[in-house]
């Protein structure tokens, strides 16, 4: 109930010297009240929206679609997504393996397409942690974001588009 409305209703019945005190004091060692209190904190790090690239191709995040069944005729049984995050351009590649190389060709192939860029968001994924990942990024002159483990949120642009392109 809290203190407020604990000594509104005591009053209503009793009077005595020195009642909101005595209050107050109960109703800080009960131990009902201290669990059924609210705490309001406000040391919460306030939100700031995440700013928009100004060119298409600056930032791209990329996730692995895996495995689907029953695999194609050619046997591709994963599917590497990307969007753009100025454009929210989205492409997927069927890939018939889940290693660095198979996923850094594909990329390339987009890339001639489209344009270079300068950032790759992705999740943890071991094939985006690869050494031969990591050289073909240095290669081409792009940097590597990675999200925080367990939060797929962080990479929420692609993960959306995977679950529409799981859809169909």
């Amino acid at each position: 109930m809290g203190t407020r409305k604990t000594i509104e209703r005591i009053r209503y019945s009793f009077y005595w010297v020195g009642i909101s005190r005595d209050i107050k004091a109960f109703c800080q060692q009960c131990k009902d009240c201290q669990l059924r209190r609210r705490i309001n904190r406000k040391d919460r790090v306030p939100i700031t929206p995440v700013a928009r690239p100004e060119l298409p191709f600056q930032i791209v995040n990329i996730d692995m679609i895996e495995p689907i069944d029953p695999a194609s005729a050619k046997s591709h049984r994963y599917v590497l997504c990307l969007v753009d995050q100025h454009t929210r351009w989205a492409e997927a590649l069927r890939l018939t393996s889940l290693t660095a190389k198979a996923m850094c060709e594909a990329l390339l192939t987009i890339f001639m397409r489209t344009e270079l860029p300068n950032v790759i968001a992705s999740d943890n994924g071991t094939n985006f942690h690869a050494s031969f990942t990591q050289e073909f990024e240095k290669r081409i002159g792009s940097s590597t974001r990675f999200s925080t483990p367990l939060q797929p949120e962080s990479n929420g642009l692609v993960e959306r588009f995977n679950q529409t392109l799981k859809k169909c």
